[in-house]
């Protein structure tokens, strides 16, 4: 990522997914987090929506979902 036009690609293709619930990328960290649907899809899964956009994603660990 290298601008803002970047981060709001990034955010509208995620939410463009009807598993995504939010999502809010970070320019200056180069990181996002997303709500999503992990009955439905997963982690590998929103990686790839990301590549497909033509960017990288890799998977870090997270806290545990909460309620």
């Amino acid at each position: 990522m290298h601008c803002q036009s970047c981060v709001a690609l990034i955010e509208q293709t995620l939410v463009g997914d009807p598993r995504v619930a939010r999502a809010s990328v970070d320019l200056d960290a180069a990181w996002d987090s997303v709500a999503f649907d992990r009955g439905a899809m997963s982690v590998d899964d929103l990686c790839a929506t990301v590549t497909g956009a033509g960017y990288a994603a890799t998977p870090i660990a997270s806290p545990s979902p909460t309620s």
